[in-house]
């Protein structure tokens, strides 16, 4: 492993996982992490306690600045992988970046189904899966 560059695809609690393995073997080999969310690794199971006001957002957070930079991991957050050539090895990201690893990890984790259906698209159908799912909740349930 040592010296191959490796992408991770997702900032969640696998990604974290397997960013502590891979520096547990190799303490300098290039690691990136892709998210399409702007922020740091969280908790998806907290946001019901921080629409209810149980916790803050700042409670979400399982991964701080501090993390990934001790563990010199580069972040690309903010950023979607749509596309994955395994025969160049490379990850292409939505602002049509290229990406190339030697190992690859998805480690995207669930997403939310949406309704189908007469009614599925009206105002007060979401989902929750994010903080921006939630923060939206936030907001709708003000005027509720």
């Amino acid at each position: 492993m040592e010296g191959k560059k490796q992408v991770i695809i997702g900032n969640s609690a696998a990604g974290l996982s397997a960013i502590s393995a891979i520096r547990s073997i190799d303490s300098s080999c290039p690691i990136s992490v892709v998210s399409a969310e702007n922020c740091m690794a969280y908790s998806p199971v907290l946001l019901t306690y921080y629409i209810a006001q149980k916790i803050g957002r700042d409670d979400l957070f399982i991964a701080d600045d501090r993390f990934y930079r001790e563990r010199n991991v580069k972040t690309i957050f903010g950023s979607r992988a749509v596309g994955i050539d395994p025969s160049q090895q490379t990850v292409y990201l939505e602002d049509n970046t290229g990406l190339e690893y030697d190992n690859l990890l998805i480690a995207t984790g669930a997403s939310a189904k949406h309704l189908s259906g007469e009614g599925a698209n009206l105002p007060g159908i979401l989902t929750l899966r994010t903080i921006e799912d939630a923060e939206r909740i936030i907001r709708l349930i003000k005027d509720a």
